[in-house]
């Protein structure tokens, strides 16, 4: 650890104080026994250090926050690609933002070009509703490319927490869209990647384009020779807002592609929901180039019958007969009356849900079930060449796209069902629903499992064990995120509950000096640090968790609780056999989680991070989740095969997940943590719900 004496060094060092600052902070310290984690709390508050920085500089990688003239703030977000950061210049004292390619990547010849094309791309393209680029460098051998920093949030994260948009907003971000897509084909380029996440609403009710990772140039100016399939072998684009001809040759595509995905992010938009939910990548792939998706105004009845039209002319299979050009989708969206702007997003309070999010009865989306098209003898024999096609390109795409078609995920789970006589209730084809208060919850299918951790496993302890089989009998929905801030304040305001928080006490908290301390004021409104109605609520008992679920069950007249820790495993699991839901390497758990390595000692929006095969976020860390089961060591001993419902009293309730302020191995999906009265509460520890059938 460093020593009081380094870590003002590492502050020098790296210029990340000034003479001023540096000096006030050594008088400040005379007489004073501080640690480096307390001094480095201290220069947070006072706005001197932000805590990504504070933990760079712990962890002794004070030089990675410097990139020439450039100095990191913050990560804001990462993909496949890179990492881009909030940093300031140097030279121009301007706040901006670094997209970095990650340093794995640097020793792919692929993954480089790949970024160059974005870096040359991005400078081609200077129009109002497309992030502008500002400088590309090469820095130490990493490859970084300099853009206007955007104060936003991204159109995916602004459904999930505020629900669907009113049609004409909607209708309006998609028309912005269409304009910078507009130039970039103008410009001779597709974009290849359009979806709500990589549109930014800014405050002022503008929306920017940006991402053009997978940007290439249709008139030959550019080497675009990558294939359908990345060197993962994963499909080029993203599944959910794939066009037809994307996932044949994703390297030949025109501006058309582009507004297929423009269909489905408007579509997304109106509904709260992708064109065809849940399922494989294969199934996915399927029913994009096979299927139509429930219609938009079955979902959404208020939609007008003109902008449920311009979704499924932008959404039709064969290029030809869409719309032609970004231009005319931008007209036709423009025809009629202007829409409203997206201006009036800057006026809605950030934790307030507008009034214009509740027009649809979030209850009616559970009732739909989706469509399911026979397609004709000729389009079922042209799939089947494609997947021919397919095969010659790549055996990984020919399995999945057999697959989908012929299997349903978990069929292996569907035979050991029967085998063990187990009703097949479940139907992985049903949308994800969406509740009273906003919730999204998904269907996790009745299966089998093995639960607890092999002998064998890094990080095991004793009480994980014995490894057993576990059988879930009946189908249950299970919230994707978290319960959140804005679900709990409407709990909160509604009944006028008091967390026992609130009621005297406080709560726990753990602080980067590695310490935990009680703090008196703590609770779920203020955790003690910043936080949206998207943010996990936190400094919650299990008892006020048992509040909200008894709240919610009456208020909807149907049965809402806590999770088993069977249940809770099973669904965090989602398949997986092995340390988490997505292999065994923690290294790869920064796309799936956020832990005490990346989460700068705070709560993240839930939903940020790659889902589980199931469709469920932050399974792994964010926050420890509450489940219903009292906890004694020795209970996995004795065996119990069906839908195991925990001991009938224990030391206290199991907690599972891991959280911010712990190490990745707590974020294991055999982890259990027990003894927590059903009283306490942490800054670290909040829950979801299940819905039974």
């Amino acid at each position: 650890m460093l020593s009081i004496s380094d870590f003002l060094d590492e502050l020098r060092k790296w210029g990340l104080l000034d003479s001023i600052h540096l000096e006030e902070l050594s008088q400040k310290l005379q007489g004073r026994d501080l640690g480096p984690r307390t001094l480095a709390c201290e220069l947070i508050e006072r706005g001197w250090l932000t805590p990504f920085q504070a933990n760079q500089i712990h962890l002794g990688r004070g030089q990675d926050l410097l990139l020439g003239s450039y100095v990191l703030l913050e990560r804001l977000g990462e993909g496949g690609m890179g990492t881009v950061f909030k940093a300031r210049d140097g030279k121009l004292d301007r706040v901006v933002a670094i997209k970095l390619i990650r340093k794995e990547r640097l020793n792919n010849t692929n993954s480089i070009r790949r970024f160059q094309r974005e870096i040359r791309a991005a400078a081609l393209l200077r129009h109002p509703n497309i992030v502008h680029a500002l400088d590309a460098d090469e820095v130490g051998g990493s490859q970084l490319l300099v853009m206007e920093y955007v104060e936003g949030i991204d159109l995916a994260r602004y459904v999930a927490d505020k629900g669907p948009l009113l049609p004409p907003l909607a209708a309006d971000c998609i028309r912005q869209t269409a304009l910078a897509l507009a130039h970039a084909h103008e410009k001779g380029m597709v974009h290849r990647d359009i979806k709500p996440s990589n549109l930014l609403l800014t405050g002022a009710g503008r929306v920017k384009l940006l991402d053009l990772g997978l940007a290439r140039f249709q008139a030959g100016a550019e080497d675009d020779s990558s294939s359908t399939m990345t060197e993962s072998g994963i499909i080029m684009g993203t599944p959910d807002f794939l066009a037809p001809e994307q996932a044949r040759r994703a390297h030949d595509v025109d501006i058309r592609a582009d507004l297929y995905s423009l269909g489905c992010t408007f579509y997304f938009l109106l509904t709260g929901r992708v064109p065809f939910p849940g399922g494989t990548l294969g199934e996915k792939i399927a029913h994009h180039l096979l299927d139509e998706p429930i219609p938009v105004q079955r979902l959404r009845p208020d939609v007008p019958p003109r902008f449920a039209a311009v979704v499924r002319k932008l959404m039709v299979k064969q290029p030809e007969q869409r719309y032609q050009s970004p231009a005319e989708v931008a007209k036709v969206l423009a025809q009629g009356g202007e829409p409203i702007s997206a201006a009036r997003v800057a006026s809605e309070s950030e934790n307030t849900v507008p009034d214009w999010a509740e027009v649809v009865d979030p209850d009616k989306t559970v009732a739909y079930e989706p469509i399911h098209h026979q397609p004709s003898p000729r389009r079922r024999g042209l799939f089947w060449l494609l997947v021919g096609t397919a095969a010659a390109l790549a055996g990984l795409a020919l399995v999945c796209l057999v697959l989908a078609l012929r299997l349903r995920p978990g069929t292996e789970t569907q035979r050991n069902r029967v085998k063990e006589g187990v009703p097949d209730e479940d139907d992985q084809s049903l949308p994800i629903s969406t509740n009273s208060i906003g919730m999204k919850l998904a269907p996790i299918p009745a299966g089998n499992f093995l639960m607890g951790s092999p002998e064998d496993e890094p990080d095991r302890v004793p009480h994980e064990g014995p490894l057993h089989e576990v059988i879930i009998t009946r189908l249950f929905h299970m919230g994707i995120c978290e319960v959140t801030v804005g679900q709990f304040r409407q709990f909160a305001q509604a009944s006028g509950y008091k967390t026992e928080a609130e009621k005297g006490g406080g709560a726990r908290r753990r602080f980067p000096d590695g310490k935990w301390r009680n703090v008196p004021q703590a609770n779920w409104r203020n955790p003690g640090f910043e936080q949206t109605d998207a943010h996990p609520v936190v400094c919650v008992s299990w008892n006020d968790a048992q509040a909200f679920c008894d709240w919610l069950s009456a208020r909807e007249g149907k049965r809402y609780s806590l999770p088993t820790e069977a249940q809770w495993e099973y669904a965090c699991r989602a398949g997986s056999p092995k340390r988490f839901s997505f292999g065994d390497a923690p290294e790869d758990l920064d796309r799936y989680g956020w832990h005490e390595g990346n989460a700068d000692w705070r709560t993240h929006r839930v939903g940020e991070k790659k889902a589980n095969a199931w469709g469920l976020f932050d399974m792994h860390g964010n926050v420890w989740e509450w489940t219903a089961d009292w906890y004694t060591a020795d209970y996995y001993r004795q065996r119990v095969k069906k839908n195991p419902p925990g001991p009938p009293a224990g030391d206290g309730r199991v907690i599972r997940g891991g959280g911010w302020s712990r190490e990745a191995s707590y974020c294991r999906a055999a982890h259990r943590f027990g003894r927590c009265t059903p009283s306490h509460r942490d800054a670290d520890l909040g829950f979801r719900v299940i819905l039974w059938p």
